[in-house]
Parts: structure tokens; sequence; C-alpha cells
């Protein structure tokens, strides 16, 4: 495994992550439920033998189960990229969450939802960045990796340590987990250069990340990208 293997970083999605979810929530919801009863028993005009403190704890038991714990499930990110492959994990449908959380409690394992893309079928790619409206009048960027195949392109969102980001929405691609610095993203266009995969730089953004003397954020400005809310 070569050096510029090391920024990727596999996920780790697993029956023990689920596991420690499930009691996050279930801890949370005691203290929901008892607050809650503490809060509607304090009203002088209810009396606190008409509210049931166990089934307050229930509902909100089940309801931060039931719709945190598919939010909490990784998708839309990259699993793994090896030597070989790019591993992915799909958006799903919030039914297809709930059977991978069930599989993964009884099998231990999430291969199956797992697609994969060898890196010899990529022909070529782009880096590009995507700027979003932010706060206080700044920009929020994200640099995108876009990868050719014969049919299709794949687009891979990389979040820089040093700049604001808000993920793409809608764009169909897959996040890269974590917040790379600015080696990590030249190591990462230079491990896909190294297995044939020429990445165009229109914006000589790599150079440009290569230059520690650049602040980032004022080079990113200054190629008046049209901001997309």
């Amino acid at each position: 495994m070569s050096e510029d293997r090391m920024m990727f970083k596999k996920l780790n999605v697993g029956r023990k992550q689920i596991l420690f979810q499930l009691i996050t929530e279930v801890f949370l919801g005691v203290i929901l439920g008892s607050v809650c009863h503490q809060a509607i028993t304090s009203v002088s005009i209810v009396c606190e033998a008409d509210v049931n403190m166990p089934l307050l704890i229930v509902i909100f038991v089940c309801m931060l189960v039931f719709l945190w714990t598919p939010l909490w499930m990784p998708q839309g990110q990259v699993y793994d990229i090896n030597d070989d492959n790019i591993k992915v994990i799909p958006q799903y449908h919030i039914i297809t969450r709930w059977k991978i959380i069930l599989y993964v409690l009884c099998k231990n394992d999430i291969s199956p939802f797992i697609e994969t893309m060898p890196l010899s079928s990529f022909t070529g790619g782009k880096f590009s960045v995507d700027r979003h409206a932010g706060s206080w009048a700044y920009s929020r960027y994200t640099y995108l990796l876009t990868l050719y195949q014969k049919d299709h392109e794949v687009k891979l969102a990389i979040n820089p340590m040093d700049n604001g980001v808000l993920l793409p929405a809608g764009r169909g691609g897959f996040v890269f987990s974590g917040y790379k610095s600015r080696e990590d993203i030249c190591n990462i266009m230079k491990f896909f250069e190294i297995h044939q995969i020429k990445i165009d730089d229109p914006y000589y953004m790599i150079d440009a990340l290569k230059n520690p003397d650049i602040v980032m954020y004022d080079y990113l400005e200054s190629l008046h990208i049209k901001i997309r809310y």
C-alpha cells in the first residue's frame, strides 16, 4: 500500500456503532420523557397522577429511535479506497436504511450494501469547486473530484479543513469522510494520477494548494465562481 493511500480512512460501520447509537437515543429519550413529565406536572391545573411518566418515556424513546437511527447511518459517502477499487455507500431510501441497520446488527457486515467501482473503469477526471452562499457575506466551498467512466461520471466531494463547507445537495455525489488538509487533497489527486487517471485542473487549484503562501479562500474568491444556493 502506497503512502498516498494513507489519507483514505475506511468508514467504521458495524454492530458496535449502531448499538452505541441506540443506547444514546434511549438515554436521550429517557431524559426528554422525564423533562416533559416534569414540565407537565408543574402546571397547577394538571394532577401528577393523571400523567403517565413511563408512557412519555416510551414515546420519546421510540420517536428518537425511529427518526434518528436511519439518519445516523452513512449514506452517499466514500466507504473505502484501495489500489484496485473505490467503494461507496449509495443514497438509500429510509426503508432500505432500516434493512441495512437490521442486517448489520445480525451479521456485523455492511458489504452487501456497498457499491464497488474498479479504478481501471475510470478514463479521467476533473478537479473543480462548488461555491455556496454562506453567512455574513462569506462563501462556502466544496472541492469536487469528478471521475469519468465510459457511460457516466462519479462525483466525489472533499471537505477542506481550512474552509467553511456546505455539503453538496442534489448532485448525486459521494462525500469523503472527515475534513482534509491541503496536503491530503494534493495526495488524493496524486493517488489517482499514479493509477493512470489523469485529473484536469482548470482552476489550477492543485498548484495553489501546494503553495502555503496562498490563502485558499482568497484564491477561490478570485475565481468568481457562480454561487449555487
